[in-house]
């Protein structure tokens, strides 16, 4: 069975470079080495290029259970990104014929992956009358019918959805009610007391991990699975097959940021509220766009004018102003298009001030009215 085309990573691929202002990039403004370098001087003064350790540096490791309330060794693997982590968690809890759920608008291979291994995947949309939340109702109707795995990522792209410790609890509940799996991809996590990881309160609760959006280190292929003993040890079973390490170099730039994760993260928090002022600002007077600007995460999904399709527009714009954004049509979710919160500007009141005049004259051009 062929898998279907990633549409967002493919959108990317072929658009982003023509982009003069990128408002719909999903990682904070991203971290340099010299970045990295100021924190540590010579931090990869001698460091030896081999595989390293193959689940992961000691040190890197510690830093990263830090991040969790379950601590043990044994609960951590790393990985090449949270895209692999997810794989590999799918590649060993499904087989063809398992029940799948995921939450839409949301992450294409939260879906499409399952499909592709032979399951029947079903997709529960958030409440968008409610602030895009999870409809739990929904949920388990679902999950009485025979669920194998939940997988979801909260804070989620591209709504910002995300579940607070009450919710994540909840969620917990819900699923050993049913005996589900739950596979929360965990990317944009900002790691503040009122986050609460799936994997910290559930046996059968699965978070993965990376650095390429609060932490802006994208460039830096490592990621992480965190999970009950018995399912971190099939994963180091199956990643040999896939990934043997994620190596000494990605390893070292990770290790230096997560010492310093305070500052980095405080900085993408500053970057993220100042750029909420001014699109609060913005979207008080537009009379064509509104957006539910969730309360974590680096995305949020921007909502056009009615009758317009979100891919031409978002081409259209691109041509003639050079502004990006991904559609909604590349989340199956026409009518929006994907903004960014972390990303830093050198003027977005005047971006937004552009985006604004020009969507009026495109609707002039198109003959559009507002409703």
């Amino acid at each position: 069975m062929k898998i279907q085309d990633f549409l967002t990573e493919q959108w990317m691929n072929e658009h982003e470079r023509q982009a003069k202002i990128n408002l719909t990039d999903t990682s904070a403004a991203p971290l340099s080495v010299d970045d990295l370098e100021a924190f540590e001087p010579g931090f990869l003064k001698g460091l030896t290029l081999d595989y390293g350790w193959i689940t992961g540096d000691p040190g890197l490791r510690q830093e990263i259970l830090s991040l969790y309330v379950d601590q043990r060794e044994e609960t951590l693997t790393m990985t090449n990104g949270a895209l692999q982590a997810n794989e590999l968690v799918m590649n060993i809890l499904l087989k063809p014929g398992d029940h799948v759920v995921t939450l839409i608008p949301g992450y294409q291979q939260f879906s499409e992956y399952p499909r592709w291994l032979g399951c029947d995947v079903t997709e529960v949309p958030f409440d968008e009358s409610n602030g895009w939340s999870v409809d739990f109702d929904a949920l388990e109707a679902e999950f009485a019918r025979g669920t194998r795995l939940l997988v979801f990522a909260s804070p989620s792209n591209p709504t910002g959805t995300w579940l607070d410790r009450e919710q994540t609890r909840q969620l917990a509940d819900l699923a050993a009610r049913y005996n589900v799996w739950v596979l929360c991809d965990e990317v944009y996590r900002s790691y503040e007391q009122d986050e609460l990881s799936i994997s910290d309160i559930y046996k059968k609760g699965v978070a993965t991990g990376s650095l390429s959006k609060q932490f802006g280190l994208a460039g830096v292929r490592l990621g992480w699975v965190k999970g009950c003993p018995e399912l971190i040890e099939e994963v180091n079973v199956f990643r040999d097959y896939t990934l043997i390490c994620a190596g000494p170099l990605s390893e070292k730039a990770a290790l230096t940021a997560l010492r310093h994760k305070n500052e980095i993260l405080r900085r993408t928090h500053q970057i993220i509220e100042r750029n909420k002022a001014d699109l609060t600002v913005w979207l008080k007077s537009s009379s064509n766009f509104s957006c539910q600007l969730p309360a974590k995460g680096t995305v949020s999904f921007l909502k056009i004018p009615e009758r317009l399709s979100s891919r031409e527009f978002a081409l259209d714009l691109l041509d003639e102003t050079g502004i990006f954004f991904v559609p909604g049509w590349c989340f199956g979710k026409d009518g929006y298009v994907r903004l960014s919160l972390g990303r830093e500007f050198d003027d977005l009141p005047g971006v937004l001030k552009t985006l604004e005049d020009w969507t009026e004259q495109y609707l002039d051009r198109k003959n559009v009215a507002i409703s």
